[in-house]
């Protein structure tokens, strides 16, 4: 994690795994605490479908992609490794 001055006060990791009919659900869910400067990483752990073209990236929200699947503590490191906020916090690409 960064502690740069610009950076979000909370990086959200989501793994996913061939799950695109979640993506839309997951990023419509407001993460904001207050006004709070967050971002969403979501980490495509090999999905087989269309997941990872699902993602809409753009400003607080950013995407990693493994080619095969890692396996879900890979996938979460990954993400955990990349985040630039000063709190984490993990989501389970699964949800229904």
């Amino acid at each position: 994690m960064n502690d740069g001055a610009d950076s979000p006060a909370v990086s959200v990791i989501v793994r996913c795994l061939t799950r695109n009919e979640n993506v839309p659900i997951l990023q419509a869910v407001d993460c904001r605490a207050g006004r709070a400067h967050y971002e969403i990483v979501f980490v495509d752990d090999g999905s087989s479908d269309h997941t990872v073209e699902r993602i809409a990236l753009g400003p607080g929200i950013r995407g990693l992609r493994f080619e095969r699947n890692a396996g879900q503590s890979a996938a979460l490191y990954a993400g955990l490794r990349s985040a630039r906020g000063m709190t984490a916090g993990i989501i389970d690409g699964a949800c229904r």
